[in-house]
């Protein structure tokens, strides 16, 4: 153990090229889907300015952070899934860094490892090959939260501050709801001015100095905020269970959990042992968590009911923006073993052996042949490309499989690929507009076709409708008394295909 310790960087540097193999084989196999498109087109505008523009006018409501990132990523290495992916596999890695730092100051390497491990065991780990900041701000809240435990330890302050401060604010700038850290620290900061009656102006000038930072997208904001009555995560279901059943994702394995169960029976039959006398010479090897980081950790627990909660009245919460409570998950988990295992009960062990086996079998599925082959959306849909190569104008219900379908598509059949937005007609039957209105203002700042319906129908005597994904458009088509509507009886995986004319 002694000699891991001494060697624990070369340990996280052998975890370090298994995660990007993994990370990267996903990135190289999956397509790009709706949100990744969004950021690839608006990292993609001829100017700093013009990337302003089209954030200000409403084609992406995320913060800038990782849409920068990616166009000067994609400016270097070249536009691919695994070049845009590369910022956020960069966000999780850092953050799985800051947690192997944190863990080992409090316990030993093999430790450490395992919270990185278990970052890969959740849904993190799926959100560091996709091009949206979800990886980037595990990563700063990961930062953050290791600037803050070294700043109240007292431990090179001069370098800890600022590096909080910086943190906090590349969170704002890729994700608003990079708040939810705020009520653990809160609750931890309150812990500490109670004991010590003094305020720790250093770390709360920092704090905020970071969350100021947000004050220069005030014009992306607002137009976030204008949209939030009728955003799309407004209308989902509360569902705080699945809210973590999301963000937990594989360590819900019940093989996984078995072994995370097994080392709590240890750990409290060891515990038992020691209450009993039995134990008494054993020495301790481990050494209680200060009171303010074990506040952090039960409030910062609850972060996604936070979210939830937050969402009812800020226009919606999505499980994935609360992706930073794995930071808190991976300490406890980690920390709780470690607390266990002062009797010799090496409940740590036995968590290390279960997260790095998970890890290593998630790296050999990540490289097995099916899991690593690239299908592209638009190939294996061999009725569309006929309809596209035909010169037909091809209308796709779901604005989620339109974008994703014209990316894919041979670039010379893109411009008879289309989609009928009606926010009004989508806010009614569905309770948001995010999809049409969105694509509406996308369509400003790329060459796709975005239609009213009664734009769709000027195109021309027939069109076809491609029925795939949630949308209004082909119930209206069929209601429609001017139009005759007859089933190709061919279909693509999942699809029908309808064709159109006037009467």
């Amino acid at each position: 153990m002694a000699w891991m310790d001494r060697h624990a960087w070369w340990l996280f540097g052998v975890f370090s090229v298994a995660f990007f193999v993994a990370a990267a084989s996903h990135a190289a196999a999956r397509p790009l889907w709706h949100d990744e498109i969004v950021t690839l087109i608006v990292a993609g505008q001829p100017s700093l300015r013009d990337v302003g523009a089209a954030l200000i006018d409403g084609a992406d409501f995320q913060p800038p952070l990782n849409t920068l990132l990616v166009r000067w990523v994609t400016a270097v290495a070249g536009t691919g899934p695994v070049q845009a992916r590369l910022p956020a596999m960069a966000g999780v890695w850092i953050g799985c860094a800051a947690l192997f730092a944190m863990v080992r100051r409090r316990s030993h390497a093999l430790l450490a490892v395992a919270a990185a491990c278990l970052v890969a065991e959740t849904a993190v780990f799926r959100f560091a090959y996709e091009s949206r900041g979800y990886g980037l701000l595990f990563g700063c809240t990961a930062v953050a939260v290791w600037a803050w435990t070294e700043a109240a330890a007292g431990r090179r302050r001069r370098v800890t501050l600022p590096v909080l401060a910086g943190a906090a604010a590349l969170m704002m700038w890729t994700h608003y709801y990079a708040v939810l850290i705020l009520p653990p620290l809160a609750g931890a900061e309150a812990v500490r001015w109670y004991r010590s009656r003094v305020l720790d102006a250093g770390v709360a000038t920092a704090v905020v100095a970071g969350l100021l930072a947000i004050a220069p997208l005030w014009p992306v904001t607002a137009g976030a905020l204008a949209r939030s009555a009728t955003f799309w995560a407004r209308a989902a279901p509360l569902d705080p269970v699945g809210a973590y059943r999301f963000v937990l994702g594989p360590l819900l394995d019940p093989w996984l959990l078995i072994a995370l169960g097994l080392a709590l029976i240890v750990g409290i039959g060891a515990a038992v042992v020691a209450a009993s006398g039995k134990a008494a010479r054993l020495p301790r090897l481990a050494h209680p968590l200060p009171l303010h980081e074990t506040v952090f950790l039960i409030v910062g627990l609850t972060m996604p009911l936070i979210g939830l909660a937050l969402g009812r009245f800020a226009g919606g919460f999505t499980p994935r923006y609360g992706l930073a409570v794995i930071v808190v998950v991976a300490l406890a988990v980690t920390m709780g073993a470690w607390q266990m295992s002062r009797r010799r009960a090496r409940v740590d062990l036995i968590v290390v052996g279960a997260l790095v086996a998970a890890f290593a079998m998630s790296v050999a599925d990540a490289r097995s042949p099916e899991r690593a082959t690239f299908v592209d959306p638009c190939g294996i849909r061999p009725a569309l490309r006929d309809e596209l190569a035909a010169g037909r104008t091809v209308a796709v219900t779901g604005g989620l499989t339109f974008a994703q379908l014209w990316y894919y598509c041979p670039a010379e059949t893109r411009e008879s690929i289309v989609y009928a937005a009606d926010p009004d007609e989508a806010a009614r039957l569905s309770g948001t507009d995010t999809l049409d209105r969105g694509l509406q203002v996308l369509s400003r700042w790329a060459p796709m076709t975005v239609l009213s319906y009664e734009g769709l129908l000027a195109r021309g005597d027939a069109f076809d409708v491609y029925s795939y994904g949630s949308g209004w458009l082909l119930d209206r088509v069929e209601r429609d008394e001017r139009l005759v509507v007859e089933r190709v009886p061919r279909d693509d995986p999942g699809a029908r295909i309808f064709n159109v004319r006037k009467r």
